[in-house]
């Protein structure tokens, strides 16, 4: 039985998603007769037909139609991969769920799953290692767990499609794959539904690990207020979680890295929002040593790790400076542990004030990192790792400098960020095509930088950097960003006018130039 947490609470969280995700927006499942249960027979799928369960039917992809890229990845007619990833074979699931039997072979209902778990493995979770995925959320815990766990392996497969669509806008190559991700969308969402009313450990944690992969989702779709139901409902089910939380067993390796994952979420999230972010108690951030300033860090792993840490100091003080403020009377319409409360522009003030000597030594060790290994010729993915270090080295140092977050940087500094920035997306664009990255790490930069300066020259260099390449970031898009910037840069005389200031998060942002009528469309 749950200890802290009530069923109807879950459901709520998670009623949401029985919408299905296309580019035009939400579109509402049809119910099927009770008794039916079409949404999760597959029997369309097998026989092709119609399903009355839904407004469309379902789109099959044949091994024929699948790219030419992917003509060697060992598909077979019988719908089995052979040879597949060696992180999904027997034994790697830290959870008690039952793997499949045989090491090297993994059975798919359609060729089409085999496709997208292999496109989301192959372009998202093996760049994430790079940058987006510290905990090891994918490799640990996501894709063994795909092997036994359905839903997983459904919202796995939706994740792939919709970032196969999403690269695939330049040729017109989205709208099977947009359906087809649909599809696998509601499958998940239809079989957590079904388990939210067991309770029992193995199953909050199922929907833990999809309630993480549909942030992703909504995020790549650019649906914030999505993607920030689902960062609620793995908070609930995270302190839920935390009631059977041992030094042993499943759990014990589970709900700390559950955890970490979701304050990575939520700190890119407090980004894209400024000072209006939201606070969510069930958030604990962890307080790490950041080591000794005098001796440079030993791998670009570490300084990388230690670079979140930073980042994790400055959410803790930050929420706990939140929880010790008086508290607002909230309004009824929502349960009070699942209310996204915001976080006060003095708790963030006072966490940049707070963590600068923590700041100062992860500035130190990097440095001395740096200037140890300037001629040193890294391999392609760790000279990437360094590269996008030496841009964090650069904007630490700037932002160590401020009395306070309400200072500009200096000029000198923001040339030198943007300059980098520039090269790293350069080389990004090598590959050609839009790209995506699970987390937000080198956009937000640029609005850090927007938000800090005042010299017009700098501000459209900015929107230069944003426009010269096509990338999506979480939520952070890097042409909507730049529309949104080049949109407020127009409308700073007439918002003096009228005595006010524009606000810093992108969403409140958006909404205030579209009031005024000054934003030619809504990113």
């Amino acid at each position: 039985m749950l200890m802290s947490i009530r069923r109807d609470e879950i459901s709520e969280c998670l009623s949401f998603l029985a919408g299905q995700v296309t580019d035009a927006g939400v579109k509402q499942v049809s119910t099927p007769a009770q008794g039916t249960f079409k949404p999760l027979c597959h029997t369309c799928t097998a026989d092709e037909l119609e399903c009355e369960g839904y407004d469309e039917p379902d789109t099959t992809i044949t091994i024929d139609q699948l790219p030419v890229e992917y003509s060697d990845l060992g598909f077979r007619r019988d719908n089995v991969l052979i040879n597949p990833l060696p992180l999904l074979r027997r034994g790697t699931s830290s959870l008690n769920f039952r793997l499949n039997s045989g090491p090297s072979l993994i059975v798919f209902p359609t060729p089409a799953d085999a496709f997208l778990l292999h496109h989301a493995n192959q372009f998202l979770f093996k760049d994430s290692v790079r940058f987006d995925d510290p905990a090891g959320f994918w490799y640990k815990f996501a894709l063994p767990l795909s092997n036994s766990a359905e839903p997983i392996k459904q919202a796995l497969c939706a994740l792939g499609g919709a970032h196969r669509s999403f690269v695939g806008q330049q040729v017109g190559d989205t709208v099977s794959y947009s359906r087809l991700a649909v599809t696998k969308y509601n499958d998940a969402v239809n079989q957590i539904k079904q388990t939210v009313t067991t309770n029992t450990v193995e199953h909050l944690q199922v929907s833990m690990v999809c309630c993480i992969i549909f942030v992703y989702i909504e995020s790549l779709h650019g649906r914030v207020p999505e993607a920030i139901k689902h960062l609620q409902a793995g908070c609930l089910i995270l302190s839920a979680l935390r009631k059977y939380h041992t030094d042993k067993g499943s759990v014990a390796a589970f709900v700390p890295t559950m955890s970490t994952v979701l304050l990575r979420i939520w700190q890119d999230f407090a980004d894209f929002q400024a000072f209006d972010t939201f606070y969510l108690p069930d958030l604990e951030p962890q307080i790490a040593d950041i080591g000794d300033p005098t001796i440079p860090f030993p791998d670009a792993i570490t300084a990388m790790e230690m670079l979140f840490a930073v980042d994790d100091v400055q959410s803790y003080l930050a929420l706990s400076h939140h929880s010790k403020l008086p508290k607002e009377t909230d309004s009824e319409d929502t349960p009070d542990d699942i209310k996204p409360l915001s976080l006060s522009h003095d708790s963030i003030r006072f966490a940049f004030q707070s963590s600068k000597p923590t700041l100062q030594d992860w500035i130190s060790r990097m440095g001395l990192f740096l200037k140890q290994h300037e001629k040193t010729a890294f391999p392609k993915d760790e000279q990437h790792r360094v590269q996008t270090l030496s841009l964090y080295h650069t904007l630490c140092t700037g932002l160590a400098k401020l009395d306070s977050l309400d200072d500009e940087l200096a000029p000198e500094d923001c040339h030198a960020i943007l300059e980098k920035l520039a090269l790293l997306f350069q080389a990004d664009a090598e590959n050609s095509g839009p790209t995506f990255a699970l987390g937000g790490h080198l956009i937000p930069i640029i609005s850090r930088v927007f938000g800090n300066v005042s010299d017009e020259g700098i501000l459209r260099q900015c929107i230069e950097v944003l426009r010269s390449v096509r990338r999506r970031e979480g939520v952070w898009d890097s042409h909507r960003l730049a529309d949104l910037y080049e949109a407020a840069m127009n409308a700073r005389p007439s918002v003096e006018e009228l005595g006010e200031e524009l606000p810093f998060g992108v969403p409140q942002l958006t909404e205030k130039l579209a009031t005024l009528g000054l934003l030619p469309h809504t990113p």
